[in-house]
């Protein structure tokens, strides 16, 4: 997979049993997954309506390492700033809002 990109699952397959692998179906697709969850595949650009695979460091870009404390800032720093706009946005739910989620308008007496 190194010379190309966005292979699908026959096309892998096809090049493990060149190499005279044999794989079923089931055993392509635990392999296939497994290598995502390392983080050694993603997903490709679909092809013909086919989902393909792309090498990871190929399709996902590096990002800098920040510390846990300026992460934390970070994070804490959008969640504020989006919950306070959306606070001062305030526009009531329809009551068929408050019917479906079982919350209890509070109503000014």
């Amino acid at each position: 997979m190194q010379r190309e990109d966005n292979l699908s699952k026959e096309d892998l397959m096809d090049r493990v049993a060149k190499r005279k692998i044999d794989v079923g179906n089931l055993m392509a697709t635990q392999i296939l997954i497994r290598a995502e969850l390392e983080m050694r595949l993603c997903s490709g650009v679909r092809k013909k309506n086919k989902a393909t695979y792309s090498l990871f460091d190929r399709r996902v870009p590096h990002s800098e390492k920040i510390s846990k404390k300026d992460s934390l800032v970070k994070l804490a720093s959008v969640y504020f700033v989006s919950n306070v706009c959306s606070a001062l946005t305030f526009t009531p739910s329809p009551p068929s809002y408050y019917i479906y989620s079982g919350i209890q308008p509070v109503l000014d007496p």
